[in-house]
């Protein structure tokens, strides 16, 4: 889901500028094999604090950025995904 061709943050996909849209990362979760409910806690800038977010269901970027998530824990500022996985078989 972070990285690879079609994958929901593979850079050839995102262009400048373009918003992270909540729905989209629950549509994509959602679509993995056994996955019963998807629920986001949290989409923030890593250093900026709070956003909206969530209530908006919008991740704004500003026209020179790109979002990025890595998920490489000695780089942060690339971005970070935390899954807590329960249930299962």
């Amino acid at each position: 889901m972070t990285a690879g061709l079609g994958a929901l943050f593979d850079p050839d996909a995102l262009t400048f500028g373009a918003p992270i849209r909540v729905s989209r990362i629950v549509a994509s979760i959602a679509a993995l094999p056994g996955v019963m409910s998807v629920i986001v806690l949290v989409l923030d800038r890593l250093f900026d604090g709070p956003s909206d977010a969530l209530t908006t269901g919008v991740l704004t970027m500003a026209a020179d950025e790109v979002a990025q998530l890595d998920n490489d824990p000695t780089q942060p500022e690339n971005g970070v995904l935390e899954i807590d996985l329960r249930g299962g078989r």
